[in-house]
Protein backbone atom coordinates (compact mmCIF):
# COMPACT_ATOMS: atom_id res chain seq x y z
CA UNK A 1 0.00 0.00 0.00
CA UNK A 2 0.90 3.22 -0.47
CA UNK A 3 2.33 5.24 2.11
CA UNK A 4 -0.15 8.54 1.17
CA UNK A 5 -2.69 6.14 1.39
CA UNK A 6 -1.89 4.02 4.24
CA UNK A 7 -2.00 7.84 6.01
CA UNK A 8 -5.29 8.64 4.42
CA UNK A 9 -7.01 5.23 5.97
CA UNK A 10 -5.25 5.98 9.24
CA UNK A 11 -7.06 9.41 9.41
CA UNK A 12 -10.40 7.44 8.67
CA UNK A 13 -10.18 4.92 11.19
CA UNK A 14 -8.80 7.70 14.08
CA UNK A 15 -11.96 8.96 14.99
CA UNK A 16 -12.93 5.25 16.07
CA UNK A 17 -10.26 5.10 18.90
CA UNK A 18 -10.35 8.71 19.65
CA UNK A 19 -14.04 10.07 20.21
CA UNK A 20 -14.32 11.58 23.84
CA UNK A 21 -16.49 14.09 24.66
CA UNK A 22 -16.61 17.44 27.32
CA UNK A 23 -19.72 17.89 29.48
CA UNK A 24 -21.15 20.46 32.06
CA UNK A 25 -23.63 22.27 33.45
CA UNK A 26 -25.00 23.27 37.23
CA UNK A 27 -25.10 22.06 40.32
CA UNK A 28 -26.68 23.17 43.92
CA UNK A 29 -23.60 22.90 46.04
CA UNK A 30 -24.43 22.20 49.54
CA UNK A 31 -23.12 24.60 52.22
CA UNK A 32 -23.30 24.96 56.17
CA UNK A 33 -22.96 28.69 57.72
CA UNK A 34 -24.21 32.47 56.75
CA UNK A 35 -21.77 32.70 53.84
CA UNK A 36 -21.81 30.53 51.23
CA UNK A 37 -18.51 29.46 49.37
CA UNK A 38 -16.70 31.68 47.10
CA UNK A 39 -15.87 29.43 43.58
CA UNK A 40 -18.22 26.52 44.43
CA UNK A 41 -17.79 23.90 42.23
CA UNK A 42 -20.11 20.31 41.64
CA UNK A 43 -20.91 18.20 43.25
CA UNK A 44 -21.29 18.81 46.82
CA UNK A 45 -18.20 18.12 49.25
CA UNK A 46 -18.92 16.41 52.49
CA UNK A 47 -19.12 17.99 56.02
CA UNK A 48 -16.96 16.92 58.96
CA UNK A 49 -19.98 17.54 61.76
CA UNK A 50 -19.72 16.45 65.62
CA UNK A 51 -20.14 12.66 64.96
CA UNK A 52 -21.11 12.13 61.64
CA UNK A 53 -20.09 12.70 58.10
CA UNK A 54 -22.42 13.50 55.92
CA UNK A 55 -22.61 14.85 52.44
CA UNK A 56 -25.63 16.28 50.79
CA UNK A 57 -26.67 16.40 47.35
CA UNK A 58 -30.25 17.01 45.27
CA UNK A 59 -31.28 15.42 41.95
CA UNK A 60 -31.58 18.08 40.06
CA UNK A 61 -27.83 18.19 38.53
CA UNK A 62 -28.29 20.33 35.01
CA UNK A 63 -26.19 19.14 32.22
CA UNK A 64 -26.05 22.53 29.67
CA UNK A 65 -23.36 21.42 27.47
CA UNK A 66 -22.16 18.11 25.67
CA UNK A 67 -19.77 18.87 23.09
CA UNK A 68 -17.98 15.51 21.43
CA UNK A 69 -15.03 15.60 19.70
CA UNK A 70 -13.00 14.06 17.16
CA UNK A 71 -9.20 13.23 18.19
CA UNK A 72 -9.63 15.18 21.32
CA UNK A 73 -9.89 18.21 19.24
CA UNK A 74 -12.16 18.56 16.48
CA UNK A 75 -15.72 18.38 17.26
CA UNK A 76 -18.04 16.17 15.69
CA UNK A 77 -21.39 16.97 18.22
CA UNK A 78 -22.79 19.65 20.08
CA UNK A 79 -26.01 19.18 22.54
CA UNK A 80 -26.94 22.53 23.74
CA UNK A 81 -30.23 21.18 25.55
CA UNK A 82 -30.58 21.60 29.25
CA UNK A 83 -31.55 17.91 30.29
CA UNK A 84 -31.49 16.97 34.24
CA UNK A 85 -28.84 14.23 34.24
CA UNK A 86 -30.00 12.93 37.55
CA UNK A 87 -33.78 13.13 37.56
CA UNK A 88 -35.08 11.85 34.36
CA UNK A 89 -38.54 12.34 35.52
CA UNK A 90 -37.92 15.94 37.95
CA UNK A 91 -41.36 15.78 39.14
CA UNK A 92 -40.50 14.90 42.45
CA UNK A 93 -37.31 16.67 44.62
CA UNK A 94 -34.95 13.30 46.22
CA UNK A 95 -32.06 14.88 48.50
CA UNK A 96 -29.40 12.09 49.32
CA UNK A 97 -27.78 11.54 52.57
CA UNK A 98 -24.39 9.94 52.41
CA UNK A 99 -24.18 9.30 56.22
CA UNK A 100 -21.37 7.83 58.03
CA UNK A 101 -21.99 7.65 61.86
CA UNK A 102 -18.79 8.12 63.71
CA UNK A 103 -20.44 7.64 67.25
CA UNK A 104 -23.09 5.96 68.65
CA UNK A 105 -27.09 6.86 68.84
CA UNK A 106 -28.00 8.32 65.11
CA UNK A 107 -31.48 7.54 64.19
CA UNK A 108 -32.73 8.51 60.00
CA UNK A 109 -36.46 10.02 60.69
CA UNK A 110 -37.22 10.46 56.79
CA UNK A 111 -40.32 12.38 57.41
CA UNK A 112 -38.44 15.19 59.60
CA UNK A 113 -36.86 16.48 57.05
CA UNK A 114 -38.03 19.88 55.77
CA UNK A 115 -37.29 21.45 52.43
CA UNK A 116 -37.88 25.36 51.39
CA UNK A 117 -37.14 27.57 48.51
CA UNK A 118 -38.74 30.27 47.17
CA UNK A 119 -42.58 30.71 48.76
CA UNK A 120 -42.60 26.75 49.25
CA UNK A 121 -41.86 24.68 52.15
CA UNK A 122 -42.16 21.22 51.73
CA UNK A 123 -42.10 18.37 54.26
CA UNK A 124 -40.56 14.70 53.29
CA UNK A 125 -43.21 12.04 52.49
CA UNK A 126 -41.14 9.01 51.94
CA UNK A 127 -37.51 7.91 52.66
CA UNK A 128 -35.28 5.31 51.37
CA UNK A 129 -32.36 3.52 52.49
CA UNK A 130 -29.44 2.02 49.30
CA UNK A 131 -28.11 -1.05 49.72
CA UNK A 132 -27.84 -4.80 49.28
CA UNK A 133 -30.58 -6.49 50.21
CA UNK A 134 -31.06 -10.74 51.34
CA UNK A 135 -34.43 -12.44 50.16
CA UNK A 136 -35.47 -11.80 53.65
CA UNK A 137 -35.17 -7.81 53.48
CA UNK A 138 -31.77 -7.69 55.64
CA UNK A 139 -28.92 -5.44 54.86
CA UNK A 140 -25.69 -7.81 53.45
CA UNK A 141 -22.42 -7.13 52.04
CA UNK A 142 -22.57 -9.49 49.43
CA UNK A 143 -24.75 -11.97 47.36
CA UNK A 144 -28.08 -9.00 47.91
CA UNK A 145 -30.00 -7.56 45.49
CA UNK A 146 -29.03 -3.46 45.07
CA UNK A 147 -32.04 -1.11 45.40
CA UNK A 148 -33.57 1.52 47.62
CA UNK A 149 -35.79 0.58 50.37
CA UNK A 150 -38.73 2.55 51.76
CA UNK A 151 -37.85 3.30 55.65
CA UNK A 152 -41.41 4.46 56.88
CA UNK A 153 -40.52 5.57 60.32
CA UNK A 154 -37.12 5.57 61.62
CA UNK A 155 -34.26 3.68 60.99
CA UNK A 156 -31.12 3.09 63.66
CA UNK A 157 -27.92 3.84 62.17
CA UNK A 158 -25.70 1.24 63.74
CA UNK A 159 -21.76 0.20 63.08
CA UNK A 160 -19.84 3.15 63.73
CA UNK A 161 -17.90 4.12 60.26
CA UNK A 162 -20.04 2.49 57.84
CA UNK A 163 -21.93 4.45 55.23
CA UNK A 164 -25.35 4.49 55.09
CA UNK A 165 -26.81 6.13 51.44
CA UNK A 166 -29.93 7.59 52.92
CA UNK A 167 -32.42 9.81 50.85
CA UNK A 168 -35.57 11.51 51.41
CA UNK A 169 -38.33 12.37 49.06
CA UNK A 170 -40.80 15.71 49.02
CA UNK A 171 -43.29 16.27 46.66
CA UNK A 172 -42.05 18.91 44.28
CA UNK A 173 -40.52 19.87 41.20
CA UNK A 174 -36.74 19.42 41.63
CA UNK A 175 -35.59 23.10 42.40
CA UNK A 176 -33.32 25.04 39.39
CA UNK A 177 -29.81 24.52 40.57
CA UNK A 178 -29.21 28.02 39.28
CA UNK A 179 -31.42 29.23 42.94
CA UNK A 180 -29.42 30.25 46.02
CA UNK A 181 -32.26 30.37 48.11
CA UNK A 182 -32.66 26.39 48.38
CA UNK A 183 -32.58 25.72 52.58
CA UNK A 184 -32.32 21.52 53.97
CA UNK A 185 -33.62 21.21 57.75
CA UNK A 186 -32.35 17.98 58.76
CA UNK A 187 -32.45 18.86 62.76
CA UNK A 188 -35.23 16.33 63.42
CA UNK A 189 -34.50 13.91 60.72
CA UNK A 190 -30.97 12.92 61.37
CA UNK A 191 -30.07 12.92 65.20
CA UNK A 192 -27.85 11.46 67.92
CA UNK A 193 -29.07 12.57 72.01
CA UNK A 194 -25.30 12.67 72.65
CA UNK A 195 -24.47 15.37 69.34
CA UNK A 196 -25.78 18.92 68.62
CA UNK A 197 -28.39 19.37 66.50
CA UNK A 198 -27.26 18.91 62.51
CA UNK A 199 -27.10 22.63 61.12
CA UNK A 200 -29.59 23.66 58.39
CA UNK A 201 -27.80 23.28 55.19
CA UNK A 202 -28.05 25.57 52.33
CA UNK A 203 -26.89 25.77 48.66
CA UNK A 204 -25.63 28.04 45.89
CA UNK A 205 -25.06 27.20 42.36
CA UNK A 206 -22.14 25.61 41.74
CA UNK A 207 -20.59 24.78 38.17
CA UNK A 208 -19.71 21.23 36.94
CA UNK A 209 -17.66 19.69 34.25
CA UNK A 210 -16.10 16.12 33.24
CA UNK A 211 -14.52 15.04 30.53
CA UNK A 212 -15.39 11.41 28.92
CA UNK A 213 -14.66 9.10 25.96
Amino acid sequence: MQPARRRWLTWLAAPLVGCAGFRGGWDSVAYIGAVPPADPKGPSEPFALPGVMLRVTINNRLRTRDTQVMLYVVPTSIDPRDVYTSAPAPARTRVYLDTTPLTNGWVFRPLQAVLTFGAGRYVADAGHQFAQWDAEGRRVDRGGRYEHRPVPGERQLVDIGRRHLLSVDFDTAVPEPTRSDIVLDLSRCLTAESQPAVPVIRFVPGRWEEGYT
